[in-house]
C-alpha cells in the first residue's frame, strides 16, 4: 500500500511492513510491523523499567525518524499535545532539510516565544483533522487544514508533491494518525 521506491532506509522499512500487513490482514502481523520500524530506527521497544512502549503517537514519531526541528517547534508552539492526543490526523512534516532551506535566521525567528502564534499557524497549515494515505490523496487537488487555508497535492505518477515540496517518505502510520515527510 502506498509502497514507493527509492525511499529513504527507514521508509523502506516501513513500506515493506505495510505491504505484508495488507497482503495478510491479521493483527499479528500489525503488531509485528510495529515492532520492525521500532526496530529499524534502533530503539528500544521498552523502558528501563520493562513497561509498555511507548504509544506510537504522531508525536513519538518526530522523535523516531529524526525530525529534531519540526519536534522542537511543535513542542514551541505548544502543538506536542495534538501530536500526543487521540484522533486521526494528516501531519505533513517538513524534514530537516527543509527547514535548514529556509532564510538565515527564520528558523530562531518563528522559535522565539514573541512569534509563538506565527509558527503555531505554520504548523497548522501542516495538519489536516483527517487521516489520509496516498491513494486517497491521488485524487484529491487541495486539502483545508487546521490552519484554515488550502494545501495543494498532486501525485504525478508515483511522486507526492504538497504544494511544491516533494513528500519522501509517505503513509507512515501512527496511533493518531498519518505522516507523510515532505523534503
Amino acid at each position: 500500500r502506498g509502497a514507493k521506491v527509492g525511499q529513504d532506509l527507514l521508509g523502506d522499512h516501513m513500506q515493506t511492513a505495510q505491504t505484508l500487513k495488507a497482503r495478510r490482514n491479521g493483527s499479528f502481523l500489525a503488531i509485528c510491523a510495529s515492532l520492525l520500524f521500532v526496530g529499524c530506527n534502533g530503539s528500544s521497544s521498552s523502558s528501563s523499567s520493562g513497561g509498555p512502549p511507548p504509544e506510537l503517537t504522531l508525536m513519538r514519531l518526530l522523535e523516531l525518524r529524526g525530525l529534531t526541528t519540526l519536534q522542537q517547534a511543535v513542542v514551541a508552539a505548544g502543538l506536542d499535545s495534538t501530536l500526543t492526543a487521540p484522533g486521526a490526523l494528516t501531519l505533513f512534516a517538513p524534514t530537516n532539510a527543509a527547514f535548514a532551506a529556509l532564510p538565515a535566521g527564520e528558523l530562531q525567528r518563528l522559535l522565539d516565544p514573541a512569534n509563538v502564534a506565527e509558527l503555531r499557524a505554520l504548523l497548522e497549515y501542516h495538519l489536516i483533522d483527517t487521516r489520509i494515505e496516498t491513494p486517497t490523496l491521488k485524487a484529491v487537488g487541495a486539502l483545508m487544514t487546521m490552519e484554515g487555508s488550502d494545501l495543494l497535492v498532486d501525485l504525478p505518477g508515483d511522486v507526492l508533491f504538497v504544494n511544491e515540496g516533494r513528500v519522501g517518505a509517505a503513509n507512515v502510520s501512527a496511533t493518531n494518525g498519518v505522516l507523510h515527510e515532505v523534503n
